[in-house]
């Protein structure tokens, strides 16, 4: 009897191991998945373009596995604007990547008030799989107003580029978020200062450069097309 018992018990921990060994299998090949996600050249519109409430921001993407694991799950698409407390989800679907293996699909994403304020405006989006969230890419947009759709201006912006330096027009240097991303929306360069002029990265191409007020939440889109001339 008491043989019998405790080769109950020796079988049931070598079971207990073995769940265990098998979570820890499972959760350190998630670990090794990682899904980079861009927007495809041809579905890419230029941005910033001009859109209006009720209008669908429609974009042609690429998901890649570049992890060391192959993945076989369900893939889904968060994104976020100015005014989203919590991101919105798409889902893609159920997916399987070898290392390596990527797929291309077209995303769709209304404007509403819920997510993007009037004027310019930024879509953030990025990839959410079992086990992890993949990297951020962006779209700069300008959403019109109800009661105007003048051109939008940055005659009267608060910051502006000159030779490489991010210049203030205000007397206080505010504290701000200043991120960077290329024209293929890829975040390049994520800062904060209170400092001006503030030196900005050197790269050898145009990017978007994104300035938040984090006290009085104002936000700013500067295009660059030639970084060591503007």
């Amino acid at each position: 009897m008491f043989e019998k018992t405790e080769m109950y018990m020796v079988a049931r921990k070598a079971r207990y191991h073995l769940i265990v060994l098998l979570f820890i299998t499972f959760f350190e090949a998630l670990a090794n998945v990682e899904l980079q996600m861009s927007f495809d050249p041809a579905g890419f519109q230029q941005a910033p373009f001009r859109v209006n409430y009720g209008d669908t921001l429609t974009y042609a993407v690429t998901i890649k596995n570049i992890g060391t694991a192959s993945y076989n799950g369900s893939i889904k698409v968060l994104y976020t604007g100015t005014l989203s407390s919590i991101p919105d989800t798409i889902f893609l679907g159920q997916f399987q990547f070898n290392i390596g293996d990527s797929v291309s699909l077209i995303i769709s994403i209304p404007v509403t008030n819920k997510h993007f304020k009037t004027g310019p405006e930024v879509v953030v989006v990025w990839p959410l799989f079992d086990g992890g969230s993949g990297n951020q890419i962006a779209d700069f947009i300008f959403v019109n107003s109800s009661t105007s759709i003048s051109e939008y201006s940055y005659d009267n912006n608060r910051y502006y580029i000159r030779y490489g330096k991010l210049f203030c027009k205000s007397f206080i240097s505010p504290f701000v978020r200043v991120r960077i991303f290329d024209f293929s929306g890829r975040l390049i360069s994520d800062d904060f200062t209170d400092t001006f002029p503030y030196i900005l990265p050197l790269f050898n191409h145009p990017y978007f450069l994104l300035v938040d007020d984090t006290e009085s939440r104002r936000r700013q889109i500067l295009r660059v097309f030639n970084p060591l001339n503007d």
